[in-house]
């Protein structure tokens, strides 16, 4: 059986390649912000086979995310997705190392966005020209 691993973080065109102060630039967040992603994540037949195992697998995802110097909360869910997370972390490479690692174990699939807060939106609204 072949396994997907799906990560979607934003998308970067050139104009904003190396720009770390746009709003939609990839990296490090900017001054006082700490990046929020959202996990989609439905688990793969292996993940379901060995479901009973979920709740250690789950304590080891929280130490990985501390561990990478963030935080996270997750919900076992019912509809199209089995479960969501929400982490918090201080870049966009620390998710994506997280979410290799994850890939790796063979008992998720994940779906990754990035998101903003009401706050950082509105920051980006009102930079808006016109």
């Amino acid at each position: 059986m072949r396994k997907i691993f799906l990560l979607r973080i934003g998308t970067q065109s050139p104009s904003r390649a190396g720009n770390a102060s746009h709003p939609l630039s990839i990296g490090k967040a900017s001054k006082g912000a700490v990046p929020h992603y959202i996990l989609l994540i439905n688990w793969t037949e292996q993940g379901i086979r060995t479901v009973k195992d979920s709740p250690k697998r789950a304590e080891n995802f929280e130490k990985m995310v501390k561990k990478a110097g963030g935080e996270a909360s997750y919900y076992y869910t019912l509809g199209q997705y089995d479960l969501v997370a929400v982490v918090k972390l201080p870049d966009d490479e620390s998710m994506v190392k997280i979410n290799l690692e994850l890939g790796r174990m063979g008992n998720i699939r994940t779906t990754t966005l990035k998101a903003m807060t009401r706050k950082e939106m509105a920051n980006i609204i009102s930079s808006l020209k016109g």
